[in-house]
């Protein structure tokens, strides 16, 4: 499923399966059925043990948990596939009890990867605009943090994450959120996570062959950051430590 091409979404807001819209676009649309269950599923494939959650949106918007599930994780070494066969099983025992606790039946999920092979680096992406009088679209963003994305990969390495941390327009550093204002050049500071492809193919082929489409690829600690710390804890800067 993997191949040296294949990008999972850049962003750690999609740590979900879904089975309806994005929670976050949909509820801005105007006239959205928040009665209609829309499901999440993510399975966090670890060392010692596989764990999946089955939650769905609720009528208020909020992301509501509906089952868990755990296996003991066999054929993983340090967040690494060893044996498919091993790992298929626990990964499939894991979902099934998460599907009887929820009473549900998704066959997709967004996968959490741990492991030594991942790597974190500091890259600038940078677009440039001819006129001045033009405002930021999201389109220029997206550039501007596309153009960060390393072209000399090996073919063995791939890009999970390319994360947007911080904006600077025409110099200005600090900008939060660029879209609309006016500027020749846009600067952005990205996070850039790293894997081998053979891990994360394997795992995907893990996870497929246990009759589960694997809808996207998280790292593990971005999810939790992302589940435990709200905005004022990352504005300030904290340590998560996941034991």
């Amino acid at each position: 499923m993997i191949g040296a091409s294949r990008t999972w979404p850049p962003f750690p807001g999609c740590l979900w399966a879904r089975a309806g819209p994005d929670p976050k676009l949909g509820l801005k649309r105007k006239g959205l059925d928040l009665t209609k269950e829309v499901l999440y599923t993510s399975i966090d494939v670890g060392t010692s043990k596989i764990c999946t959650l089955v939650s769905k949106l609720n009528s208020e918007g909020s992301v509501e948990l509906l089952g868990v599930g755990m296996s003991s994780s066999l054929g993983l070494k340090k967040g690494i596939v060893v044996n498919i066969e091993e790992a298929r099983e626990s990964i499939r025992a894991s979902m099934d009890e998460a599907a009887r606790a929820s009473l549900t039946n998704n066959h997709q999920a967004v996968i959490g990867v741990t492991g030594t092979h991942l790597e974190m680096s500091t890259r600038w992406g940078m677009t440039k605009s001819p006129f001045y009088n033009v405002p930021l679209t999201s389109e220029a963003i997206r550039q501007s943090i596309e153009s960060a994305r390393p072209q000399d990969l090996p073919p063995e390495r791939q890009v999970l994450h390319l994360i947007p941390q911080a904006y600077s327009v025409d110099g200005l550093k600090g900008v939060r959120n660029p879209i609309g204002m006016h500027a020749l050049r846009l600067d952005v500071e990205t996070l850039c996570i790293v894997g081998a492809t053979t891990p994360m193919q394997s795992l995907i082929h893990a996870v497929e062959s246990s009759r589960i489409e694997a809808k996207s690829l998280v790292m593990s600690g971005i999810a939790a950051g992302e589940a435990c710390l709200n905005r004022d804890e990352k504005e300030m800067g904290v340590v998560l430590i996941d034991i």
